[in-house]
């Protein structure tokens, strides 16, 4: 559980697909992708975090969650649909450092270097995202997920795409 805590090193990056059984409706859309959490993020609504905690991988699961208790999701990425009857399904679980141990920088290592050589250097998978702070609030303005989506009656409007590969880096 040291991975929940406000200050951590270390955190589990959960692959969640995700069914509202009454409208019918998957998570993401797209059949192989996945809905990508870290577990206690702030950012999240901790119900999907307590659904993959009570998973094995690969396993589906049925849950009853009520409304309010998902309708928290000020990043946008997660489903906030009007539904209480869901099918999660645990895909897969990595480790992950906490750079700052924030929730800000999140890298998962997928390959560890030496210290002994200068180029056997991390290979580590990310995604980033920028904000702006303005009085209205704290805005997303730049991403590694960004894409462009043609929205009626709203033209061309920049988007983060959940689903959207990670970016390598070598540190």
């Amino acid at each position: 559980t040291a991975y929940l805590e406000a200050k951590s090193a270390k955190r589990h990056l959960v692959w969640l697909r995700l069914e509202a059984t009454e409208e019918k409706k998957s998570y993401p859309e797209q059949e192989e992708s996945a809905v990508v959490l870290v577990l206690g993020d702030p950012q999240t609504s901790p119900v999907w975090g307590a659904a993959a905690m009570q998973m094995e991988i690969g396993e589906k699961a049925a849950f009853t969650i009520k409304r309010k208790a998902i309708d928290f999701d000020p990043e946008g990425l997660n489903p906030t649909d009007d539904t209480s009857s869901w099918i999660v399904e645990l895909l897969r679980v990595f480790e992950v450092t906490d750079v700052h141990q924030d929730f800000q920088q999140v890298l998962h290592i997928e390959k560890p270097g030496s210290k002994d050589k200068a180029e056997d250097l991390d290979n580590v998978a990310v995604h980033w995202r920028v904000r702006r702070w303005m009085a209205e609030g704290c805005f997303c303005i730049a991403s590694s997920r960004e894409r462009i989506a043609i929205l009626p009656g709203y033209g061309l409007v920049p988007i983060e795409d959940q689903n959207a590969p990670l970016v390598t880096i070598s540190v």
